[in-house]
């Protein structure tokens, strides 16, 4: 259902294969600067990818609540109101700021085939252990918290990717029907209570 672009792979593989590579020419074979050549770019892409994400992450609900407020206090003044205007317009421009942090196009790139994820852990868990193994346990952290968040944005892409496409996964069905279960059961108890 989900994949993941050729050029995807392609950049993934070449900075994947770059960094493994030189942790294990430092760790293993003590070459000299490989190490600290790769712990300087993984503390740059571990912070970078950390702040970014938890920026893609938090902006949709501070948006979404933002645009409620604006809402709110466009509900009990006249439509030809200045003010009306003046809210109507902040509301659409918010929610056109909210649309595009998560484009379709960002959300066809975060929504990531079963293969890229699989390799995606892989090649992670191999970081960790690299830096475990060469004293590094403060950046392994960092790489991991960093890592973490990418698995909650590809996770946020997929049920986008989803409810655009009108596609649904087995989860998705069986919430539905958890739903309808305890809509019925609330039924059913508020009819009990009524006869007696």
């Amino acid at each position: 259902m989900y994949s993941t672009s050729l050029k995807t792979w392609a950049r993934a593989v070449g900075i994947d294969s770059i960094l493994i590579g030189a942790l294990v020419a430092g760790v293993i074979f003590h070459t000299p600067y490989a190490l600290e050549v790769s712990v300087f770019f993984i503390w740059c892409i571990s912070i970078l990818g950390l702040v970014f994400g938890l920026i893609i992450a938090v902006l949709p609900g501070i948006s979404q609540a933002a645009i409620e407020s604006l809402k709110e206090q466009l509900e009990g003044l006249p439509p030809e109101s200045e003010k009306a205007k003046e809210l109507a317009a902040k509301i659409a421009k918010a929610e056109e700021s909210s649309a595009k942090l998560w484009s379709v196009k960002m959300v066809n790139r975060l929504a990531a085939s079963n293969t890229y994820l699989t390799y995606h852990w892989l090649t992670d868990i191999a970081v960790w252990v690299l830096l475990i193994i060469a004293g590094h346990p403060i950046l392994a952290t960092f790489k991991v918290a960093s890592f973490l968040v990418s698995c909650m944005l590809i996770g946020v892409a997929r049920r986008l990717y989803r409810e655009r496409l009108g596609l649904k996964t087995e989860d998705d069905i069986e919430n539905e029907f958890a739903q309808h279960r305890a809509h019925v059961r609330q039924m059913n108890n508020v009819d009990d209570t009524s006869t007696k």
